[in-house]
């Protein structure tokens, strides 16, 4: 932050803590600051790039041209993954997970069959257990797909197909990226911006500093989601642009910075009470009886604590477990925006809805 900024955040006192967390305001480089940006550590030259409006986008793309006769996915998962697969016309089937939100090796291993495609998620930044990844080396008659809308740098790929969902960790309008073989994949999208619907919410949080519009924003923002739609779409200019200039390093710092916080202030509660080692966190999630009481009590204090996700794609009956972590996860925000600081009043807040 440049010295002239921080002096202004400063000036603003308490009106700039009045609301924390929610959607990113629109993210722009610092003056000055040259060096890799996002989108190439992303992307690698060697691999091929699909880039377009949104990740559910991208994952129905891959589906509807991979042939596959199925897709697993994890019965912890957001309704729009599903979305995806019915848009592509592909059966979806879901496999359990374990008390790390790691897939069930052996569970999956029984079921599957030659030509199935599995969607696995990098939960929280995090990657699957030993035991997932041994059996994705196994099996290469089946097409795998590493999810990383939760996961800025996750280490080493696993995934045959790597999918991105860039306005999830930084401040960007849209955007989904698909990595991929250097064959690719025969997609043409589509250049047309959307009138500004997705841009409008995150340019004016970016303006709005103070929080004074935040509800208004907010809804807005809610619309422009509500109106994400499977298509070929390419990728906006400015995101695309943004993702280019941005530099992970420092948003990388910053956000392990603030989990290291939570996980000392709010250990005991944490979903990952062993911590998740050197991964960049996306959020920092934690347990509790009543997830949607604790998150609207947080919500009444300007904090927004996310949950991911309150409503699941997978049947109930067949996975009892993941559908009561729907009702007992929160996920307090840990990103960029953000410095121990402000951080201390989400920690007593926490504790105040437990």
């Amino acid at each position: 932050m440049t010295m002239q900024r921080q002096a202004h955040c400063e000036d603003l006192g308490t009106e700039l803590a009045s609301s924390i967390g929610g959607f990113l305001a629109l993210e722009l480089p610092e003056p000055g600051v040259a060096g890799r940006g996002l989108l190439d550590l992303w992307v690698d030259e060697d691999r091929s790039a699909l880039l377009l409006s949104n990740a559910r986008s991208c994952l129905a793309a891959l589906l509807r041209r991979s042939f596959v006769g199925r897709v697993w996915l994890p019965a912890y998962v957001c309704p729009s993954i599903v979305g995806a697969a019915e848009a592509a016309g592909v059966p979806a089937s879901f496999y359990p997970l374990d008390a790390t939100l790691s897939p069930v090796a052996d569970w999956l291993a029984n079921q599957l069959q030659s030509g199935d495609a599995v969607v696995a998620i990098d939960f929280f930044g995090t990657r699957p257990s030993t035991p997932f990844l041994q059996l994705a080396r196994a099996r290469q008659d089946v097409v795998w797909i590493e999810d990383r809308a939760q996961a800025m740098m996750p280490g080493p790929d696993w995934g045959e197909w790597i999918l991105y969902s860039p306005r999830k960790v930084v401040g960007v309008p849209d955007g989904g990226i698909l990595i991929g073989p250097s064959r690719g994949l025969q997609v043409t999208p589509t250049v047309r911006f959307d009138g500004g619907r997705a841009l409008l919410p995150t340019l004016l949080r970016h303006e709005d500093v103070t929080n004074a519009r935040s509800e208004e924003i907010y809804r807005l923002y809610q619309e422009s989601e509500s109106a994400q739609r499977v298509s070929e779409v390419a990728m906006s200019h400015l995101t695309r642009r943004v993702l280019t200039l941005l530099d992970p390093a420092p948003i990388a710092e910053r956000r392990r910075a603030n989990y290291a916080f939570y996980a000392e202030s709010l250990g005991d509660i944490a979903f990952y009470p062993d911590g998740i080692g050197d991964a960049v966190p996306f959020a920092f999630p934690i347990r509790c009886d009543d997830a949607g009481d604790v998150a609207t009590r947080l919500w009444s204090e300007g904090i927004f604590a996310a949950r991911y996700w309150p409503t699941l794609g997978s049947p109930p009956a067949a996975f009892p477990a993941e559908h009561r972590l729907a009702n007992q996860m929160v996920a307090l925000p840990c990103d960029q925006r953000y410095t121990p600081r402000e951080l201390v009043r989400v920690a007593r807040a926490v504790r105040s809805a437990m």
